[in-house]
């Protein structure tokens, strides 16, 4: 049996700052030569490698965030090439923090594909990939999750790292939508305790908070748009649409504006029938004149 032995070993650190890309397809590039045990340069040859992320002290704990396996063909010249954080895995590369832990990286290697690997190389990351965690800072400074944004095109063109407002439901627990709870956390809903809503702005126009002032009258009659969502002067409340509150009444006098209670008729001696109803007129709703666009949020 062959054995593997690495003359080389690159890792390289990349990130193509695309708004396209979303955190889930970052990684890093990792490049080696690969000989056999008589130090043969095996070009065109199949080679399994495994990639372990281990945290502690010199990499010693046992919990591993992060492991993934790839199978790479060397090129002509016996390099073997790939990416890191794009192989097979059951985790997500992009729940490994950068920012705050130091990880080690376990490297190991098979001629054959039968599931058994010998280890290469264990190796600190000391030098962190930079890049990667400078497009997540940037990318959330810029765009924090939870912004909401007009979108101008139709929902099969939803640029990748936003969600359409629409109300799904996901884990509170998954990596994918991690940043997005903690922005938005039950605002929008909570089926159960473990999942939370996104809005669903399907129609809506958008209003912002009251915060504490007085420029939205009935704040405190606010709903929750879906079940276990905020009420009240809190973003994610819900209210339905109606009139302020007025009279249309016919006599004689000064025409001039009462208290809550919109225009009526003053200093009169004489109302005629007293207030009257002007019919009905008008369409299913009230409105401004508007567009239609796709409201989308960020993860």
């Amino acid at each position: 049996m062959k054995r593997l032995f690495i003359l080389q070993i690159l890792i390289l650190f990349c990130f193509n700052i695309n708004a396209q890309l979303s955190i889930n397809q970052l990684g890093f590039n990792y490049s080696a030569l690969v000989r056999d045990q008589t130090g043969k340069v095996q070009p065109n040859t199949s080679v399994y490698m495994r990639f372990t992320f281990l945290q502690g002290a010199n990499g010693a704990s046992t919990n591993s965030p992060y492991i993934e396996t790839q199978t790479i063909k060397t090129d002509a010249y016996g390099f073997a090439n790939l990416v890191i954080g794009q192989g097979t895995s059951s985790q997500n590369f992009s729940s490994l923090d950068f920012s705050t832990i130091n990880y080690w990286i376990l490297i190991e290697v098979s001629f054959v594909n039968n599931g058994t690997y010998a280890a290469l190389a264990k190796e600190a990351l000391n030098a962190v990939p930079y890049a990667k965690v400078a497009g997540a800072l940037v990318g959330a400074a810029a765009i924090p999750p939870g912004t909401i944004v007009a979108f101008g095109g139709d929902t099969s063109h939803i640029p990748t790292g936003w969600l359409l407002c629409n109300g799904r439901s996901f884990s509170v627990s998954d990596p994918i939508y991690i940043n997005l709870f903690n922005a938005i956390q039950f605002n929008w809903g909570s089926p159960t305790s473990t999942k939370f809503n996104i809005p669903n702005l399907a129609g809506m126009f958008l209003r912002g908070t009251s915060n504490g002032t007085n420029n939205d009258p009935d704040k405190t009659s606010r709903t929750a748009i879906m079940s276990g969502g905020n009420i009240g002067d809190g973003v994610g409340s819900y209210q339905t649409d109606t009139l302020r509150s007025h009279i249309h009444a016919k006599g004689f006098g000064t025409l001039s504006q009462s208290s809550g209670a919109g225009y009526a008729y003053s200093g009169s001696t004489s109302y005629p029938g007293g207030p009257i109803n002007t019919g009905s007129t008008g369409g299913n709703e009230t409105r401004p004149v508007n567009v239609y666009v796709n409201y989308i949020i960020k993860l």
